[in-house]
């Protein structure tokens, strides 16, 4: 019995590991900061952005670590720490992973509402995927 269980709970790691070795945080933590992936490509639709004369980041708004701008003379910024967005203290919706996507493709925030950020964005489901998984690691 204990071999079973022991073969199950490293089945279980291997699946995992797998899983998360399917995410880049390395590309993430680009995209957050630079508004590039990896690959040098700008992720933000420059064509269809309202705030097109530069490539802009998460942090250009954000913060550094994802914290929010209260201050910022175009207006305050709220934290986009992935532990922030999921709570439900916080977000009368709360936000998962599929909701943010949707927030990247579309501008929907998560109650449903449109958003007016200025910037749209044009990332594959990869540099999405990567971008999530970097918004977990901010404490």
């Amino acid at each position: 019995m204990k071999i079973g269980i022991l073969a199950l709970t490293g089945f279980l790691l291997t699946l995992l590991t797998l899983n998360n070795s399917d995410f880049d945080v390395k590309n993430g933590e680009s995209i957050f900061n630079t508004g590039l992936n990896l690959k040098g490509e700008v992720v933000q639709d420059m064509d269809k952005s309202d705030m097109s004369g530069m490539v802009h980041s998460c942090s250009h708004c954000h913060g550094d670590m994802g914290e929010g701008k209260p201050n910022r003379k175009m207006g305050p910024t709220g934290s986009i720490k992935f532990k922030d967005l999921s709570d439900a203290g916080l977000h009368s919706v709360p936000y998962t992973e599929d909701l943010l996507k949707r927030f990247l493709d579309e501008e929907i925030m998560s109650d449903g509402t449109k958003a007016k950020t200025g910037v749209i964005w044009k990332m594959s489901d990869k540099d999405k995927n990567d971008l999530i998984e970097y918004l977990k690691t901010l404490k």
